[in-house]
């Protein structure tokens, strides 16, 4: 097995590295130094850290996991907030409240992007809302 194919794993010190730039959004220097690293080589070697390959694979799977967990979080929220909406006016709806069964649906349509405000909110394909309503109902 040649050197470009074998990835080398990460010290503790480095795995710590890393974490800590993504926490502090970025700052090289100073997640080195709470990595544990010295002050002196830290300063020497910051921009040096990031050029280490297994540092950079693991930057890269670390981003793309947070990427993936933040979308499911947003997407998760957006549900939730629909389905309560929709519980709102069904409950307004007994009541013969129309007044708070439209704020409901009012707030339903600000969630899904129906209304386009300065042309700079995403307008959502009929396709997108189903597939959110239909998500609703499964859970």
């Amino acid at each position: 097995m040649n050197k470009s194919n074998k990835q080398k794993s990460l010290s503790y010190r480095q795995l710590v590295f890393c974490n800590e730039y993504l926490a502090n959004g970025g700052n090289c220097l100073q997640a080195m130094l709470t990595a544990g690293y010295k002050e002196k080589y830290a300063y020497h070697h910051n921009t040096k850290m990031l050029e280490n390959v297994g540092i950079k694979v693991y930057l890269e799977a670390k981003r793309a996991q947070i990427e993936q967990k933040t979308e499911q979080i947003a997407v998760m929220n957006k549900a939730d907030c629909i389905n309560r909406f929709v519980d709102i006016a069904n409950r307004a709806k007994e009541k013969s409240d129309l007044s708070n069964e439209n704020r409901a649906i009012d707030n339903v349509g600000r969630i899904i992007g129906a209304y386009a405000e300065d042309n700079a909110q995403k307008v959502q394909s009929v396709t997108d809302i189903i597939a959110i309503m239909q998500q609703v109902e499964r859970d």
